[in-house]
């Protein structure tokens, strides 16, 4: 009873340990994380196995889509599909069943890193080698250029719903934190900072004021 009790044991040990090693695998050059609030799910870009994993509530990991090319880099859930950074296109899936919706060819891009969003609005993409900042309308994929050159690498972007702005954080020393304007793409530096790269960037809010 003993000796069966331990092989039994030794089975369900083994089994947690090839479950958590096969989940470890799925990660591969993690880029970028989205969280959905709607089911409490994770997303996550592996540049390496040009793969987007999903995370379930319960710690379980699975493929949620295989991309070509390089990337996929930044993530961005909008209304129900999940917008992801690939190379010089931003691909879209439906975030139910993983189906690719769109396949967005950016005109001039070259290397698509930083997305973000506006609530019922645009979808903003930066350029890391090109410079520039796309605007995408999720519902049409039409886009254009927002901003044709942000002078210094442009890479993590948020939208500063504080302020009705874009913010993004530059690549090379020193690097900076710039703003956007939304009504005419004049860009501003917020702070030059004594850092070398900045690769993301969020916002804290709280009851009345916002931090980044």
């Amino acid at each position: 009873l003993c000796m069966r009790y331990l092989l039994t044991t030794l089975l369900i040990i083994g089994s947690l340990l090839l479950n958590k090693k096969a989940e470890a695998q799925l990660y591969s050059g993690p880029e970028s994380v989205e969280f959905d609030s709607t089911t409490s799910c994770y997303y996550i870009s592996n540049t390496s196995s040009h793969q987007i994993v999903k995370r379930n509530p319960n710690g379980t990991t699975q493929v949620f889509a295989t991309l070509t090319g390089t990337g996929p880099h930044g993530l961005e859930i909008v209304a129900g599909k999940l917008f992801a950074c690939n190379g010089a296109t931003v691909k879209v899936f439906d975030l139910n069943t993983a189906v690719q919706l769109a396949n967005i060819s950016l005109t001039g891009a070259a290397f698509l890193n930083g997305i973000t969003h506006i609530e019922n609005g645009s979808v903003f993409v930066t350029d890391f080698n090109a410079k520039k900042i796309y605007r995408i309308n999720p519902n049409t994929y039409g886009f254009n250029v927002m901003v044709a050159n942000t002078s210094q690498t442009p890479n993590g972007i948020i939208y500063d719903f504080v302020n009705n702005r874009l913010v993004y954080g530059t690549w090379g020393a020193p690097a900076r934190i710039k703003a956007v304007s939304l009504a005419d793409s004049v860009q501003t530096t917020l702070v030059t900072t004594t850092l070398s790269n900045i690769d993301g960037i969020c916002m804290r809010s709280e009851e009345h004021t916002s931090e980044l």
